[in-house]
């Protein structure tokens, strides 16, 4: 299992961490650990933000390309916005993401 990190107005997932690792989302920022590293955004706070608990985590996670409501879709424009530019620039990776 699983938990995340989303956006309250569009369900948008930010971050997907395991059930052991740790979250601490306040109105100031947020700070979590994952696989031991210890990370840090004040753009991530309780006012735009919630924590949901107990999820099923998909097959290939990437932030900004996936939504939760109860249940995971995957925004298919933006990932082919993503790969289409990644087919153009040699720098930029193209993303396999699987739900």
């Amino acid at each position: 299992m699983a938990k995340i990190i989303k956006r309250k107005d569009n369900h948008l997932v930010e971050r997907c961490l395991g059930d052991s690792e740790t979250i601490n989302l306040t109105s100031n920022g947020c700070s979590w650990t994952h696989n031991g590293i210890n990370a840090y955004s004040q753009d991530l706070t309780t006012n735009d933000h919630e924590i949901i608990t107990g999820v099923t985590a998909p097959t290939r996670f990437f932030a900004g390309f996936f939504y939760y409501d109860t249940d995971w879709s995957l925004d298919t424009d933006a990932l082919n916005e993503h790969n289409t530019m990644a087919n153009e620039v040699p720098s930029i990776s193209p993303i396999v993401a699987e739900l």
